[in-house]
C-alpha cells in the first residue's frame, strides 16, 4: 500500500484500522469527513495550509480519494457521519465544486450502510474537536481517532 502522507499515527489510522473496521462513526464539526469529500473538495482544502507546496496537495489529495475507497469494496464499513449544519454551508471551495460535493453526500446517503445527520446550529456539545471510532469486529477493541490542533 502506498504512504500515506501525513503524521505515522494518521498513516496507522488510514492503512491498518480505518480500511479494516465494519463500523466507522464520525463527528465532523467544521469539514466534510475526509471519506464523503469529492478530489476538488479535498484540494480545496488542502490549499488553505500554510506553506504547502503544489506537490504536497496533489500527493494528500490523492491519499484522500484513496481512503474513500474502502467505500465502494466489496464488503464496505457501516459509515454513521454526524456534521454540524455549517458544513453544508461553508464555502470552502467555489459553487460548483460545492454543489458536486453535496450531489455526493446525497448520494451516499441512499447506501444502506452509510447514515449522515445533520447537527441544528444551535448546538455546540462536541464542537471542539473531530474524532472517528472505529469498530473492528473479532473481539478486537474498538479505535479511536481524535483530530485537534495539537495532533
Amino acid at each position: 500500500m502506498l504512504q500515506s502522507p501525513g503524521p505515522a499515527w494518521f498513516t496507522r489510522w488510514t492503512e491498518e484500522i480505518e480500511p479494516r473496521a465494519s463500523v466507522l462513526r464520525t463527528w465532523d464539526p467544521l469539514l466534510v469527513p475526509g471519506l464523503f469529500q469529492t478530489e476538488d473538495y479535498a484540494r480545496s482544502v488542502f490549499l488553505g495550509a500554510p506553506g504547502i507546496t503544489a506537490d504536497e496537495v496533489d500527493e494528500r489529495v490523492r491519499a484522500r480519494v484513496r481512503r474513500g475507497a474502502i467505500l465502494d469494496g466489496e464488503v464496505p464499513p457501516m459509515v454513521w457521519a454526524l456534521s454540524d449544519e455549517y458544513v453544508l454551508r461553508r464555502p470552502v471551495a467555489a459553487p460548483e465544486t460545492m454543489r458536486r460535493q453535496l450531489e455526493i453526500i446525497s448520494d451516499l446517503t441512499r447506501r444502506p450502510n452509510i447514515t449522515v445527520q445533520i447537527v441544528a446550529p444551535q448546538c455546540t456539545t462536541g464542537m471542539r474537536s473531530g474524532f472517528m471510532i472505529a469498530q473492528l469486529g473479532r473481539g478486537q477493541p474498538d479505535t479511536v481517532n481524535v483530530e485537534s490542533l495539537g495532533g
